[in-house]
């Protein structure tokens, strides 16, 4: 228990270099994330990891809260770690230019995708965050570049070589009028 302790104390502290809350905020934000890990299978220093990640990676201090959540949600839906998880949505967040609304609709969106086809979630959200800059720039939605991306994964395409066809793709078609 005392290691416990420590890990969550250390993360927590990752977490209040990264964010701007003051003390009562970050007492109340912490005790929050011990009563989230009592109701997720994902230990208290897992989910400190990952608000650290988000502070870090500029999600608001409104979002921090149910960013976590939902990327302890996204991590076991998905069979991935929930500091993996933390990172696929900030992806996805960046790349489709959405709100955490619009993310844990592109994340529940994926998981009926990764359910219907023979792709695993992980690598579904590896295509769009590949994919998804140029995708959006030629007015892509993050659920069509994640239904490509498990189309080619059930083609038993992989991630890397399927967003790297895509991508040429996209910019061929975009420049076609130009050629």
């Amino acid at each position: 228990p005392v290691k416990l302790a420590i890990d969550y104390e250390s993360a927590m502290a990752d977490v209040k270099k990264v964010t701007d809350f003051d003390g009562a905020g970050f007492k109340k934000f912490s005790s929050d994330l011990l009563d989230m890990s009592t109701r997720l299978p994902i230990a208290a220093s897992g989910l400190a990891e990952i608000a650290a990640a988000a502070g870090s990676a500029g999600i608001a201090e409104a979002d921090l809260l149910p960013f976590t959540e939902d990327a302890a949600k996204m991590g076991v839906a998905f069979d991935i770690s929930a500091k993996e998880a933390g990172a696929a949505m900030t992806g996805l967040r960046n790349n489709f230019k959405l709100s955490q609304d619009g993310v844990r609709l592109l994340g529940d969106s994926i998981n009926a995708l990764s359910n219907s086809m023979d792709a695993k979630a992980a690598q579904i959200v590896d295509f769009a965050n590949r994919a998804g800059g140029t995708a959006k720039i030629y007015g892509m939605t993050g659920q069509q570049v994640s239904a490509l991306g498990a189309a080619f994964l059930d083609a038993k395409v992989g991630a890397e070589e399927a967003s790297t066809a895509t991508n040429s793709m996209l910019v061929k078609l975009g420049t076609a009028d130009k050629l």
